[in-house]
């Protein structure tokens, strides 16, 4: 957003990860105006945060849909997911999973420079 500055994070603010990743697999459907995105990600527990929520960050990003270990997450309810300024978060996730997140951005729109945006024409990203 224009004019809102970013937050600090400081080295001292970050905590162990509540997942370990595996592998991370992503497929794009490139187009300037909308670019589609699959991403399957495969987590392990860090045994050192149990009982912690998966917590997924992302701006400027369309959720389509989301699934784990093969079902599809809705938003809200018990076994759902919440998504509030950019956080994603599934609480009462097992111990292993897979995610398969499918979202839309919009690389021409994209002034930050940030994530991948379009310039002169071109696909770039950062």
């Amino acid at each position: 957003m224009p004019g809102k500055t970013p937050a600090t994070i400081y080295r001292h603010d970050y905590t162990p990860p509540t997942y370990w990743v595996d592998t991370v697999e992503m497929g794009f459907d490139l187009d300037p105006a909308v670019t589609r995105i699959a991403t399957r990600i495969t987590l392990q527990r860090n045994a050192a945060a149990a009982d912690q929520a998966i917590e997924l960050l992302g701006n400027e990003v369309e959720l389509v849909a989301l699934r784990m270990n093969g079902q599809l997450l809705r938003k809200g309810g018990k076994g759902g997911y919440t998504l509030s300024q950019g956080v994603l978060r599934i609480a009462g996730a097992p111990d292993e999973v897979t995610l398969e997140i499918e979202t839309l951005i919009h690389p021409a729109k994209n002034t930050s420079l940030m994530g991948l945006y379009v310039s002169n024409g071109n696909f770039f990203t950062q």
